[in-house]
Parts: structure tokens; sequence; C-alpha cells
């Protein structure tokens, strides 16, 4: 489900408030920003942030994603969260984010106009808005989470999540999300297994290696489905919230829950 946008004031120190922001922390503390800027300060200051496109208030007559594709432009809407983030993460991730954009547009191409979403577009919009990074260099770990076994995952391997996993939020709705989070908040995970060397990256080496690695992923799959992506908890992350040092905040299966929700036939 797309995230409807919040408009509200602008919190200038928001990024200190969660690890969910820590990816996108540096670009934010260069806007500087202390409150929402007027339009023509807006555009400009997020078009010195090195995205490989530019960020516009044009509103498209045609598919979001062919607009971008053809002018190499994202219409941006001024001073809502929802579109502050996705320029951000944009800056972030412009590999992987440029990939998303030209797999939308193949699968518009290939299915037709008269069909508006596909399997495929459904699992690049979820990564989109909703998308998490989970890199690792332990399989047993992804395995729990893959198998949704939360107890053993976030309480008995605690100290091995902390020290073989790192979580990156990709989803520009999720951390709009993260601006006044909840229990019940899920991301959809892209597991991402790597070497221990690449998870001990410096935060921002490791975001390139990530930008990198999926963008070439994406390419060469060519499709991304939501099946390929797992649901995840996000607040159960190890120091992304403080009720999970408690034990006990696991048990709480309306939020850790043990299987996939299964669609209504």
């Amino acid at each position: 489900m797309i995230t409807k946008p919040v408009v509200s004031d602008f919190l200038p120190d928001y990024f200190h408030g969660s690890p969910a922001f820590a990816a996108i922390a540096p670009l934010a503390q260069g806007l500087a920003w202390r409150d929402w800027p007027e339009a023509a300060r807006y555009y400009s200051d997020l078009n010195t942030l090195g995205a490989p496109l530019r960020f516009v208030q044009d509103s498209p007559a045609q598919s979001y994603e062919l607009y971008i594709g053809e002018t190499a432009q994202v219409p941006t809407r001024h001073a809502l969260w929802h579109d502050y983030f996705n320029a951000l993460v944009w800056c972030r991730f412009p590999q992987t984010k440029s990939q998303l954009n030209a797999l939308h547009r193949a699968h518009w191409d290939a299915a037709g106009p008269a069909v508006q979403r596909t399997p495929v577009r459904d699992g690049l919009t979820l990564l989109d808005e909703s998308g998490a990074l989970v890199i690792c260099d332990d399989a047993s770990l992804l395995d729990l989470l893959r198998e949704m076994n939360w107890p053993e995952l976030f309480v008995a391997q605690r100290a091995r999540v902390v020290r073989h996993m790192r979580v990156i939020v990709f989803g520009h709705g999720l951390l709009e999300k993260f601006l006044h989070p909840y229990v019940g908040m899920t991301a959809k995970a892209l597991l991402m297994p790597a070497s221990a060397e690449v998870v001990r990256m410096p935060l921002m080496a490791l975001c390139a290696w990530a930008d990198a690695h999926l963008a070439a992923q994406l390419h060469s799959s060519g499709q991304l489905v939501s099946a390929d992506l797992c649901p995840l908890p996000i607040l159960g992350v190890p120091g992304w919230w403080p009720a999970n040092e408690e034990p006990a905040f696991y048990d709480n299966e309306q939020y850790f829950r043990r299987q996939r929700r299964r669609r209504p036939k």
C-alpha cells in the first residue's frame, strides 16, 4: 500500500531520532534546513545533492515512471515528506533507483498501457515504498528471517544479529513512517548475502556497495516480485526501538507474526 503523504511542519533534527535515517542523514545535514524553504530554494537545494537527474515541480500528464525515463526529471511536490524522502533516496541510491525506473518502463511497454500494474511492477513498488536492505554474512540468520522465527532471531541470536547483520531503510514511504513510528510498522526486506568485509564497512561505503550490487542484480534478473521480499517487523531490529531491549516485546504475535498473511481469494 502506498503511504498517503503527510503534510506537516518541517522537523529540522528528525534524522537524529532513529537509525532508520542513518543512510540519508548526511544529505539532510547538508541541506541545513530549519524549515521547509520556499519553492525556488527547495528545488535548487535538492538539485545540488548529486542525483543523476533533476527534481522538478512539474506534474506530468503521462505515467510517472515514463516521465522520469524520458526527461531525466523527477516530479517532486514541494514541502511534502513523502517526496522529500524520495529525493534523498535517489541521491543515496542512484543506480538502484534508476534501475527500478528502467524496469517499470520495460514492463509497462511489455504489458501495454491497458495493464496498469503487473506482478513485477507491484514488487518494484513495494521495494521502492517500503523496502529495507538486509545485508548479512551469516546465512543462518537470513534463514531465520525468511522463516519469520523472530524469538530465535532477535532474542536467542541477538548478539549475532548485531555483529553480522546490517539493515538499511530504502523505501521512502517507510522513512516517512519513521517520523512517527508505531508498533505494527513492517518493512519489505530484500535479503542481501555478503562477505564479512562488506558487513563491516562504514555506512556510506556500505550504501555504495548495496546500490551497485542491487542495481546489477535487478539488471541481470529483469524483475522483482513481492515473493522476493520478506516481511520484517522493523521495530524489532536491535537498537531501533527502546522497548525491544526486553525479550517480552517479541511476544506480541500480532506484530511478530510467524507466517505471512494470505490474501483472500
